[in-house]
């Protein structure tokens, strides 16, 4: 069963250089802290009017899954059918708000937005673009770029290279499409420091008239709220506990909130907005759209590109609730998630005199955790 959430590569970004950090230097810096403190109107025409103008890419660049009969094929929660390319593009050229996940360092996902938003920021009349991988403290370098940037640019203003994040040239496709079109770019995740306050300290770390506009005064449901922390432990291999639960839960939440924000906030401006982000925070039932629909939201649409399973050929065998759409995609490895977070612990023993802190020890999962985290979402 496909786990949506990608705790395991970077759920929170706090510390050293701008943006997230890979999982081992993220828990680190997590266990510091624990150790610290405790719409614009809709265009006039018909949204497809114009036709979708080119194919989406089928040539996959990952190969597992290739041939798996859910390769390439696009299901519809809404009626569980499946659907063509043309009738995604429609469902997002009608919504004010599109959220289009990936697995951060799947080409063939940065390839597809690519196309998606190829299409929305040209025919669709979105105007404004909104990204995980970039937070506020970039704004800004990006306030200070010419419109002719070329991606190269973008990427060394706002220290790409050095953000954790998968290599830029991944993102290309996707910033391509932006750049050609002139459309805005808005940086989706808070401040480094103000998540990590909020990691520490809780919500009271700020203004009580941010939380309110955040909506981070309404708790999620309960239900909610016990996956959240269920995934939260089996998406680090049992390698988070304690005050770590807590404090990466109020920092999933902060991210979702702030990027609802973000869209919120283009719209307010007249701009429908797209977000990029990972699975797990475009996930309709406790992601940015949560929070978007606290706010009164509601034309909204997520999709999910999700890389099959083997022996899953039917897509009741995966977990397809929580998001609009779901893309099928080849699968880019088969590496066990939590050998290879061994290896990122191994690597901080290493660093830090053969031992991780008591905090960092395996830590029961809850009865209610889900399988162990897929590699997909990553």
């Amino acid at each position: 069963m496909y786990t949506h959430l990608r705790f395991a590569s970077s759920i929170l970004a706090i510390g050293g250089a701008r943006g997230p950090r890979p999982v081992g230097r993220l828990i680190l810096a997590t266990l510091a802290c624990c150790a610290l403190s405790g719409c614009g109107a809709r265009p006039e025409a018909s949204a497809m009017d114009s036709p979708v103008q080119e194919s989406p890419p089928v040539d996959w660049a990952a190969q597992i899954g290739a041939a798996h009969p859910l390769t390439g094929r696009i299901w519809r929660a809404e009626d569980g059918a499946f659907v063509e390319p043309d009738a995604l593009i429609e469902a997002a050229r009608g919504a004010d708000f599109v959220l289009i996940g990936e697995r951060h360092d799947h080409p063939d996902h940065h390839r597809l937005q690519g196309w998606i938003l190829g299409d929305l920021v040209t025919e669709g009349g979105h105007e404004a673009v909104a990204f995980e991988m970039l937070d506020a403290d970039d704004r800004a370098a990006l306030a200070t770029l010419p419109p002719a940037t070329a991606p190269a640019e973008l990427a060394e203003a706002v220290a790409w290279a050095e953000s954790g994040w998968p290599a830029f040239d991944l993102y290309a496709p996707i910033f391509q499409a932006i750049l050609k079109a002139e459309v805005d770019i808005l940086p989706g995740n808070p401040a480094r420091e103000q998540l990590k306050a909020v990691m520490m300290q809780g919500y009271s770390a700020l203004p009580q008239a941010l939380v309110d506009r955040l909506a981070l005064d309404h708790p999620l449901e309960p239900h909610l709220e016990e996956s959240l922390r269920a995934e939260i432990v089996t998406a680090h291999c049992g390698h988070a506990g304690g005050a770590l639960i807590p404090a990466m839960a109020r920092g999933q939440r902060l991210k979702d909130a702030t990027m609802a924000d973000t869209l919120l906030g283009a719209k307010a401006e007249g701009r429908r907005a797209v977000l990029i982000t990972g699975n797990g925070h475009a996930r309709v039932d406790r992601g940015v759209p949560w929070y978007l629909r606290a706010r009164g939201a509601e034309a909204t649409i997520s999709i999910g590109l999700i890389q099959v399973e083997a022996g899953a050929e039917a897509p009741e065998g995966y977990d397809t609730m929580p998001f609009d759409y779901i893309w099928f995609t080849p699968r880019l490895d088969d590496v066990d998630p939590c050998e290879r977070f061994k290896a990122r612990l191994e690597k901080m023993k290493a660093a830090h005199g053969g031992k991780l802190p008591p905090a960092a020890e395996p830590a029961p999962a809850p009865a209610s955790a889900p399988a162990p985290a897929s590699a997909a979402d990553r």
